[in-house]
């Protein structure tokens, strides 16, 4: 691992760039314990098939897990006082945090692989209480809550390392439940989901992460005759997840409306590109009530997509109120699912 330090000098010298903080903590910790980063770091970054981390990442969670705080004067302060056999054990809890993790996000929130994972940020916390205790049932529940709010409410947009330092300091205390002091010192921040954190346009990010744990947990089915669920793991042909507007785009179009008013989440769903192509540009009043070979869209099958109930607001002229009542069912049944 002095390959690994010396790389990161010749790199600075070359360059004329100065090493980021993560440079510098890798580089001190190839020297403090030899192999490391080379032989157990590295090859970790891997393991998980659809799960990638970065190094810079498993370097902040083992500094994390190691010294229960984020912000140091030095990157070498990380290191200083411990021997090889402690910075070892460190990681060996850290990437025992790591594997809890992969299970609670694939078990409990229902991320079948990190494009639904909005914030790195937010896992260090969790990753620094797994490290040494597996969540029960009931915490999971409560880990799957902290870890959705904080992504739609953008807890880590701001001093992403002192947020950090100031929640791991907070934690190294505790002798109890980590994860209720967690809850208990970030809540405030968090509050519950109002109709308007569903006004955003955007068919990636936070709140679409969060549907889709929500439909997954829920055993969402397909809009077809297969009715297969929504978890992301059926393969085949048409058989990849798409978001689909509930009302035409092009018809939507065509009546005046803006792309503003078009591409929002109220008007999306999730369904295969199957039952997408099926439906084509029918408008919602013909084929929500559809029951044939192609497309089967049960009540049930509506409630779980948070589709309004009332037939007189799916035709074009009552859209704006179809938007607004979605809305709001998406936010009371997604709080119901977080508890």
């Amino acid at each position: 691992d002095y390959s690994t330090a010396t790389e990161l000098f010749i790199r600075f010298n070359s360059t004329g760039k100065s090493l980021n903080r993560n440079d510098l903590i890798s580089a001190e910790l190839a020297i403090k314990v030899e192999n490391l980063v080379a032989r157990k770091i590295k090859p970790f970054a891997t393991k998980y098939k659809n799960f990638k981390f970065t190094i810079p990442f498993l370097m902040q969670c083992l500094t994390a897990v190691h010294t229960g705080k984020m912000k140091f004067k030095r990157p070498e302060e990380i290191w200083d006082g411990s021997d090889k056999i402690k910075i070892y054990n460190s990681w060996k809890n850290t990437a025992k945090g790591l594997g809890r993790l992969i299970k609670f996000l694939t078990g409990a929130v229902k991320w079948n692989s990190d494009q639904w994972i909005p914030s790195m940020n937010a896992l260090i916390p969790l990753v620094f209480i797994l490290s040494n205790h597996n969540f029960t049932n009931k915490e999971q529940k409560l880990a799957r809550k902290w870890l959705l709010l904080t992504a739609v409410h953008a807890y880590f947009s701001g001093s992403v390392h002192s947020t950090l330092d100031t929640l791991l300091r907070k934690l190294s205390k505790v002798n109890g439940s980590k994860l209720n002091k967690l809850w208990n010192i970030t809540k405030k921040e968090l509050p519950k989901l109002t109709a308007d954190n569903f006004e955003t346009k955007r068919q990636t990010g936070a709140v679409m992460s969060l549907y889709i744990s929500m439909l997954r947990n829920s055993n969402a089915k397909d809009w077809d005759s297969s009715k297969n669920p929504l978890d992301g793991n059926v393969q085949g042909h048409n058989a990849s997840l798409e978001i689909h507007h509930i009302f035409p785009k092009d018809i939507l179009l065509k009546n005046g409306y803006g792309y503003n008013q078009i591409n929002t989440f109220a008007n999306y769903a999730i369904i295969s590109k199957d039952a997408n192509l099926s439906i084509s540009n029918e408008m919602p009043k013909t084929y929500l009530k559809r029951n044939n070979n192609k497309i089967v869209i049960k009540k049930k099958d509506r409630k779980v997509q948070c589709i309004p109930e009332d037939i007189k607001i799916w035709q074009i002229k009552k859209y704006k109120r179809f938007l607004v009542e979605r809305r709001q069912l998406l936010a009371k049944r997604i709080n119901e699912y977080l508890g």
